[in-house]
């Protein structure tokens, strides 16, 4: 789904920039605390990534937002706070689009094999429900016709945005989407 605009004009893909940036300097994606919860424990990620001193590159905006890689960023801080230099800074890539809708939907599917709660799976589709509603219904003012069999990466075949959601989440049907969408309204 992300890979629609390089796919349709490969003229117009802009290399991922990469840059170091100062832990202190990054800030956490809002959505992100919305979908998967604000105190989630990293002490095993803490430990793995003290232990063995790897931490995978961030993706984040050019206004230093984290769109992958919170609970490594999480870590770090926490690493830096018991006085563990090597974690200061950080490698990043950034995310070349500042359209807010296809942020949230590389945050989602960046989170892809993170083991997730029933409640963390319904926020997800609640956010990505609304994030391809409103990238729909830009491509239709702007006269974009995409044939999605084609041009998506996953192939995601002709569909309303709750049967692409579905498919991009790995859930039976748009109307799984429906309700797991309507659970977290509710709540």
């Amino acid at each position: 789904m992300l890979k629609r605009k390089a796919e349709e004009n490969p003229k117009n893909a802009k290399p991922k920039q990469s840059v170091r940036k100062n832990v202190s300097e990054l800030k956490p994606h809002p959505i992100n605390a919305e979908i998967y919860g604000e105190n989630e424990d990293v002490s095993e990620l803490v430990k793995d990534i003290s232990r063995s001193g790897i931490v995978t590159t961030l993706t984040i905006t050019d206004k230093d937002v984290i769109l992958s890689g919170h609970r490594r960023w999480k870590s770090c801080k926490e690493l830096l706070a018991q006085g563990d230099k090597r974690f200061e800074t950080l490698n990043c890539e950034i995310f070349q689009s500042e359209d807010e809708d296809e942020q949230v939907q590389y945050l989602i599917i960046s989170n892809k094999t993170r083991e997730k709660t029933p409640w963390q799976k319904a926020n997800e589709a609640e956010e990505m429900l609304k994030a391809e509603q409103s990238l729909a219904e830009k491509r239709k003012k702007a006269g974009i016709k995409i044939d999605l069999v084609a041009k998506s990466p996953q192939g995601s075949g002709k569909g309303r945005a709750r049967d692409i959601v579905a498919k991009e989440l790995r859930m039976r049907s748009g109307r799984e989407v429906d309700r797991a969408a309507a659970s977290v309204r509710k709540a």
